[in-house]
């Protein structure tokens, strides 16, 4: 009986102080730096050359997404034709679907790799004045 007692007595006072730190860590104070950068923050720390990086591999991706486009049309296209191979069309319904998300994928990568070539572009342009002003100014 008093063993029951003390163990309550223990787990109340564990869950006391359990309820007491979770409460100390809610008030802490956070820094107040963002986590996450803006994204004017990230657009001035990459350099043109980075942007064209990211731009070229992006276009790396695309056309591997691409092939597998190609791939994915292709097998459709064998088991249209072969329809004892798939009798109820699962496969080809699920190939269909990866086809149409790889696509998806390909237009986002598309638009990535656009705007990456705009900024570098824009970075490029920004440098270039700068140069020309100081030597005149020499």
């Amino acid at each position: 009986m008093k063993k029951k007692q003390a163990l309550k007595g223990i787990v109340g006072v564990l869950v006391i102080f359990g309820l007491a730190s979770l409460l100390g860590f809610g008030l802490a104070k956070t820094p107040e730096t963002p986590l996450t950068p803006s994204s004017e923050q990230i657009e001035n720390e990459w350099s043109a050359e980075e942007h064209l990086i990211a731009a070229n591999l992006f276009e790396e991706t695309a056309v591997r997404l691409e092939a597998k486009v190609d791939h994915l049309e292709q097998r459709i296209a064998r088991f249209t034709k072969k329809p004892y191979l798939d009798p109820k069309g699962f496969k080809r319904q699920g190939w269909k679907l990866l086809k149409g998300s790889h696509r998806a994928e390909l237009k986002e990568l598309r638009e990535q790799i656009v705007w990456h070539y705009e900024q570098a572009k824009q970075l490029n342009a920004m440098s270039v004045p700068k140069g020309k002003g100081e030597n005149g100014k020499s």
